[in-house]
């Protein structure tokens, strides 16, 4: 006979029987995954952690320029080394100021790493200045060994935490050479006498370019092309990568290799940036900004080439075989005078003795 105890009794055991299969499904949900989802798998403790820092790392130049191979590798080997917890951002093309106005930013600390010149940082940095010097570098081979010569490195790193305005300076880079673009025909030196030139901002360069003949104005490099086109300058100087993809060659269409300048960039941290992270972040940036600088070298190597291939097919009028002597026998005096003047003859010193006929 069917009774109340009976029914109940079968009740209870129907329910036992579904909370045993309740739970086991339950089981095999929590610790297998759906087909074709593998984000439940057992997480990988050596997998890239989300970052906990993001910093910002800024330059003037378009993104085809060597520029931001610098600053994609410099990102890259930080992300790297410190396991995703530090990712740096990139800013190129002035997006957040000229350079003057990023090396400020560094310094303020509202921006935590800029690709300098020294024509740019030696306002702020004055004895840096002497590192960039006209005719102060034989060729690549030479400026490259500076760059990577310790000593050099370690006294100017000395020369800016003196300094105490708010920057370290990570490495030297040097990329390539800056050569003399006009309006109007350079073939020597005499051609340079009162010709009206856009040179960097530091003094050194101001007064290189007056001793060389010519009338130097500064200006940001976004002004360049207007001030070409009409006639606020005559000429300017840089490497044939930035006067190509920048079009000045169509307002200036004469490039002279005088090889003035070759270009060596100090790489820029703001100390504030340098406290917010632990030690070894911080020798993550120093690393980072040394093996990036062998990229922005061998880029802009490849890139002056090619570009000074499609300026000439273009219509630029190249010339190769201008005399540098008569320049370098005005200008080493005043180099002797500036490392004088800015008690920075070590650094002189060592730049020369790096150089090919040095060695010889």
């Amino acid at each position: 006979m069917f009774t109340k105890k009976r029914a109940a009794a079968i009740v209870l055991v129907i329910a036992a029987v579904f909370t045993l299969l309740m739970g086991g499904c339950q089981q095999k949900t929590e610790n297998t995954p759906a087909p074709g989802n593998t984000s439940a798998a057992p997480s990988d403790t050596s997998a890239p952690a989300e970052p906990e820092f993001v910093f910002k790392i800024g330059h003037d130049q378009p993104e085809n320029h060597p520029y931001q191979n610098f600053a994609v590798t410099f990102a890259d080997e930080v992300k790297k080394a410190t396991n995703g917890k530090v990712e740096i951002e990139i800013f190129p093309g002035a997006q957040l100021g000229s350079e003057a106005a990023m090396t400020d930013s560094v310094r303020m600390g509202t921006l935590d790493f800029v690709i300098s010149t020294t024509g740019n940082s030696s306002s702020l940095l004055p004895r840096i200045g002497i590192m960039g010097m006209p005719f102060m570098y034989e060729n690549g081979d030479h400026a490259l060994a500076v760059s990577k010569d310790e000593g050099l490195l370690q006294y100017y790193q000395d020369i800016v935490r003196e300094a105490d305005v708010g920057i370290e300076l990570l490495a030297f880079a040097a990329s390539g050479p800056r050569n003399i673009y006009s309006t109007v025909p350079v073939t020597s030196l005499e051609d340079l006498k009162g010709l009206k030139i856009r040179c960097q901002t530091s003094p050194i360069e101001v007064e290189v370019w007056k001793a060389l003949g010519a009338i130097p104005t500064s200006m940001p490099f976004a002004e360049i092309y207007t001030a070409l086109q009409t006639g606020l300058v005559k000429a300017a100087e840089n490497c044939p990568t930035s006067y190509v993809i920048n079009k000045h060659n169509e307002v200036a269409p004469y490039y002279v290799k005088t090889e003035n300048t070759w270009m060596m960039h100090p790489i820029l941290a703001s100390s504030a940036t340098l406290e917010k992270v632990d030690d070894a972040a911080r020798q993550a940036f120093y690393s980072a900004a040394k093996v990036a600088a062998q990229a922005i070298y061998d880029a802009q190597q490849v890139s002056d080439e090619k570009n000074l291939e499609e300026g000439i097919a273009a219509g630029v009028k190249y010339t190769d075989t201008i005399d540098r002597k008569p320049f370098m026998d005005v200008v080493i005096p005043i180099q002797d005078r500036f490392a004088k003047e800015l008690d920075t003859q070590y650094a002189l010193d060592r730049v020369r003795s790096l150089a090919p006929s040095a060695a010889k």
